[in-house]
């Protein structure tokens, strides 16, 4: 009745393996786009105290981005997620539970 067609879609499927060097304009672009509101990571920093530190934290961004491109490596805290279950209520009817 139905065919797998995963293969040949798979085959047409181009990739561009070249990933280009970090710039200090896409960067700061990124940083423009951080939401706002969020929890902060396993590092503690807020993207509000990011995108507050102004051109220096634009540059110390960019460097580690750079450094980051040219090492081919991230840093192993970058990898790790913190969840945290939390109560939720809906017109006072517990919806999660922790």
């Amino acid at each position: 009745m139905y065919e797998d067609n995963t293969d040949e879609e798979m085959k047409q499927v181009e990739t561009n393996d070249e990933i280009l060097e970090p710039t200090r304009s896409k960067v700061e672009w990124a940083i423009k786009q951080l939401p706002k509101g969020k929890s902060a990571g396993n590092d503690e920093i807020h993207a509000e105290m990011i995108k507050a530190s102004g051109e220096q934290g634009i540059d110390v961004s960019y460097k580690l981005c750079k450094k980051i491109w040219i090492e081919e490596k991230w840093p192993d805290e970058w990898v790790k997620s913190v969840f945290v279950p939390r109560k939720e209520t809906y017109n006072n009817v517990l919806i999660t539970e922790p």
